[in-house]
Order: C-alpha cells, then structure tokens, then sequence
C-alpha cells in the first residue's frame, strides 16, 4: 500500500460525524489517494477517517453510520480537546486516557471495547497507509489482552459445562471487529451467521441457499433452516447481518442489494471461492472457524484454542437471554425440542435476573 503524505496545513476543527460520512460518499470507490489529490485542503484527520471508512466498507452502511464513523470522530474529537489536532500526534498516554474517559461516560464494558476495537483497527490502517510512524494504540492494546485474558479466566471458571464454550460479548464484538478487517468478506460472513442466528454447522452445510433468505414484510428477514430430524425452522436476520449478507452476494454476483434475484435461489450462500455452486462442507465451515478464531487468539479459560460452530450457537443462546430474550423464544430460535436444554443456558445468568432486583425500580 503506499504512503499517503500530507501537502497541506493542520487545521484546527472538531470533526463531526455529518463531515465525516460526506468525506466517505465523496470518495466513493476511487483509490484515496487520488481523492486527496482531486480534494485540497482537507486535515490529516479529513484524510485518515477517510481512508479508514472507504477501507472499512464491505456494503453495510448501516455499520459505517452507526458505528464506525460516530465512534472514530468521538475519539478524534476527544484528541482534539487535549491539545492533538492531529491523530498521528496521539501517544499511548491518550489514548489510554481516551479509554478511561469511555468508561466514565457510562457505556457499558461490551460497547467500551467495541469503542476501542474500531480505534486500533484504525491506527492499524493508519501504519498501513503509511501515515504515521509506530502505533500509539498498541501499548493499550498489550496491557488491555492481559487484563481481558484474565477477567475471562475467573469467568470461566465459574461457568459449568458448555458454557465455558461461551464467548463475552467482548471476545464476540472484537473477534467481529478483527474479522471484518482482515478475513475474506464470506469467511467473515459466515462466522457473523452463526452466531446472529445460532445455526448449526450441519444447517449451513445442507446446504443453505440464497432461497432460504427472504423478506416477509414487515417481519423483517428470516433465514429458514432445517435442523435434527428434518425439523424446520424460521430465524431472524437482524439488519447487520442481512447487509453483511447482501455485501457477500453483490461481491460474488454483482447483485444490488435487497432487489430479488429468484436466478439465485438454489446457489449456496456460503461456497467455494472458485466454484460459486459447490457449498461449502462441514468440515469447511469447521475449518473457517477454526482458522479465524486461532488468528483473533480466541481462547477457552484454561486457554484451549480451536473456536468452533458450536462455541458461537452457545454464544447466541447466551447473549439472547442476557439481553432479555425468553427462554422460549431462544427455544425457537435454536430449534431445541424440549425447553430443559434451552434452560442450560440460563443458570449462569442468575445473577443478573436475580428477583431482587425489582424492588430497585
């Protein structure tokens, strides 16, 4: 990739998210640098979201409006009132400072870290881009794994059984942040799948096909799988899933978004990288898993490695009774036949629906 330089004056501006999203539109699909070259004037700042919101699109706008964008500007912003108009002036006592001020500010620790995942995928791509030199975020990012490997060995060890296959919602939201930057856009995908909608290896592999995906109105998109026993099922798409998903089919069929494709129906969701009609197998999907959990260092807390289908369908159950879900909706959504399995999943979380806690409202 080659090096980005500044040729014009640091201007002192909060950056606001409005800006920052017009910069992003303004590139469109053109190489960054040649959009620099054709827009005068704009901050190293101007220039850096930029690159890394072209760079980070892979066809959700959703994502780079929700998340992306909102959170790189608050950090630039937060940079901007200590005195660091320019990113690339940051040092490792900013942005450890810039952490502290997100855990005060009340959000809770899973968005605190997706906060910070979106900032080091940032300054990652800044070196990459050649516009800095050494990575101030990567002292906090040593010190923050050390602590993160250790709140999740005393977690894990007071979950039984399969549980201790369960990912935090921070492991879930960083392996998702990794990914998305660095594995093949179906690879990314397809862990996404499994775990917004807890489907089993074996349900991916029938295979899934494009026809399985559909638009019901105002119910919103669901995904049909058919589980153990030829039992048949309807799951949810939630919508950063389903943009994933429409990323996927518009890179392999040059498909708009959302517009019906019927010619689509019988072709796999998740193929081959060659063969666009050959799905891809079991021991693929497993094999894809694997790999990607192996690179984002995901491990067990006795620090056994190897994610696989399974970990993220516990980790579905999991986080959908942790944020409210009922043990019978999860009971649909996983296709269990008798509720006792489903209830599994719900003993670690005692603590947090304890009884008790009503009498606090």
């Amino acid at each position: 990739m080659s090096n980005i330089t500044f040729n014009t004056p640091v201007v002192s501006a909060r950056l606001t998210t409005k800006r920052a999203l017009e910069l992003f539109f303004a590139c469109g699909d053109q190489a960054a640098e040649t959009f620099f070259r054709r827009t005068p004037g704009l901050t190293p700042n101007e220039m850096g979201v930029t690159c890394f919101l072209r760079h980070s699109y892979t066809g959700s706008l959703l994502t780079i409006k929700k998340s992306y964008a909102p959170f790189i500007v608050r950090m630039l912003n937060f940079l901007f009132d200590q005195g660091v108009p320019d990113f690339s002036k940051a040092t490792p006592e900013h942005i450890t400072n810039y952490a502290a001020h997100l855990k005060k500010s009340g959000l809770k620790p899973s968005s605190v870290q997706t906060h910070l995942a979106v900032v080091k995928a940032f300054y990652s791509l800044m070196i990459d881009y050649g516009m800095l030199v050494g990575n101030p975020a990567k002292v906090f990012r040593n010190r923050t794994s050390r602590e993160s490997a250790q709140a999740k060995r005393v977690a894990g060890n007071k979950l039984p059984g399969a549980l201790t296959k369960t990912l935090g919602e921070t492991q879930m939201d960083e392996l998702l942040a990794k990914i998305s930057h660095e594995a093949p856009i179906r690879d990314a995908v397809l862990i996404a799948f499994l775990y917004y909608t807890g489907a089993r290896a074996v349900e991916v592999a029938r295979p899934l096909t494009w026809g399985n995906i559909y638009d019901t109105g105002e119910d919103g998109w669901f995904v049909f799988l058919v589980g153990k026993g030829g039992k048949e099922r309807e799951v949810y798409v939630p919508p950063q899933l389903l943009d994933m998903l429409m990323a996927l089919r518009r890179k392999i069929f040059m498909v708009t978004p959302y517009v019906a494709a019927p010619g689509l129906n019988q072709f796999p969701v998740f193929s081959n990288h060659k063969k666009t009609d050959v799905p891809l197998d079991y021991n693929g999907i497993y094999k894809v898993v694997r790999k990607w959990g192996d690179h984002a260092d995901v491990r067990l807390s006795h620090g056994q490695k190897n994610l696989s289908p399974h970990w993220l369908r516990h980790t579905n159950a999991t986080h959908l009774l942790d944020k409210g879900a009922t043990l019978e909706e999860v009971q649909a959504s996983l296709g269990h036949a008798n509720i006792t399995t489903t209830q599994i999943y719900a003993k670690h979380n005692h603590r947090k629906r304890a009884a008790g806690r009503h009498f606090e409202s």
